[in-house]
């Protein structure tokens, strides 16, 4: 009740006498052989194909994987790679300058151990953090070197496998531009704090946003009460 394939061979046979010739017909039902064969092709095909598949995806997998160890390598900052418990699988250390420790003594070591104790605190105090929230984290610190101390700020980025990718970026200076900037800011207040003039400053609607001491004194008012105020509450 279905179509067969069938396999036919025709097969010369001499007689004993070797006078004549006969002919040996053999038919084999090659139905399922067939098919067989035909399912091993299909099988053969999708497997190449996955192959090419998976290739391609490896090949976008490497050109990316080449592009961020080019990016890191590229950058300045400090970057290390590590496992759940803090030990170094990888890093770069960017500029040897910035280092606090040399490279032949990083690898295999958990980066709590290579700081002082208070900093390798606050790395252990992250980690458990990032392992927790499953997302990143940020400390800053310092560390005494040879050139006299530096600031460091530390970012902590979650990976697959419990991993952490630590970013360390030098930000002394932009510490330094802050003190400084602190310091003006106190040297303005004090001045403004000590002047017998009334100074004070408002928005452009007119609402009062600071005031030093004289300002409060003419107006008969202490400076809290006039804080927030507008002009229009204060002066006829």
């Amino acid at each position: 009740g279905s179509m067969r394939l069938q396999q036919t061979a025709l097969s010369p046979v001499r007689s004993a006498d070797g006078k004549s010739v006969w002919l040996l017909m053999t038919i084999q039902d090659v139905t399922d052989h067939v098919h067989r064969i035909q399912q091993y092709r299909d099988v053969h095909h999708q497997a190449l194909k996955e192959i090419e598949e998976r290739t391609r995806a490896e090949e976008k997998l490497f050109q990316k994987t080449s592009e961020l160890q080019a990016i890191f390598l590229a950058f300045p900052d400090l970057y290390y790679r590590l496992d759940p418990e803090g030990k170094i699988l990888d890093y770069n250390i960017g500029s040897l300058s910035q280092a606090y420790a040399m490279p032949e003594a990083l690898a295999g070591k958990r980066i709590q151990d290579i700081f002082p104790p208070n900093v390798g605190l606050q790395f252990t105090d992250a980690l458990r953090q990032v392992a927790q929230t499953e997302s990143l984290v940020g400390i800053e610190y310092a560390l005494p070197l040879k050139a006299g101390e530096r600031h460091y700020e530390a970012r902590f980025v979650p990976l697959h496998q419990k991993q952490t990718i630590v970013i360390i970026r030098d930000i002394t200076e932009r510490k330094k531009a802050e003190e400084a900037l602190r310091s003006s800011e106190e040297r303005y207040r004090i001045l403004v704090e000590s002047a017998p003039d009334a100074i004070f400053m408002f928005d452009r609607e007119g609402v009062f946003l600071s005031l030093n001491q004289s300002m409060a004194r003419a107006l008969g008012k202490s400076v809290e009460d006039l804080k927030g105020k507008s002009i229009g509450e204060v002066f006829s």
